[in-house]
């Protein structure tokens, strides 16, 4: 599955960024992970923290943002809410 950070104006929009996500019981299966060819460095994380991961580097790529729009999963994210 994917995780995407799309960017609004009021002259369009653009996808700017893209996570994979894997469930969790996905990164503690060794040979599922070999199987898919998935990197040592890929940990879990969820979508939420996928979501914060983007969204500072769009911050730190200089983008304006003045709020932010997502779904029920990010939007019951209290960490991610109150960052």
């Amino acid at each position: 599955m994917g995780v995407f950070l799309s960017y609004v104006t009021a002259l369009g929009h653009a996808l700017i960024d893209r996570e994979l996500y894997l469930p969790e019981d996905w990164c503690a299966d060794l040979p599922r992970r070999r199987a898919a060819h998935l990197p040592e460095s890929l940990t879990f994380a969820t979508k939420p923290e996928l979501a914060k991961q983007m969204l500072r580097r769009a911050q730190a790529a200089g983008l304006p943002i003045g709020w932010v729009v997502a779904d029920t999963v990010y939007g019951h994210s209290t960490d991610l809410r109150l960052w």
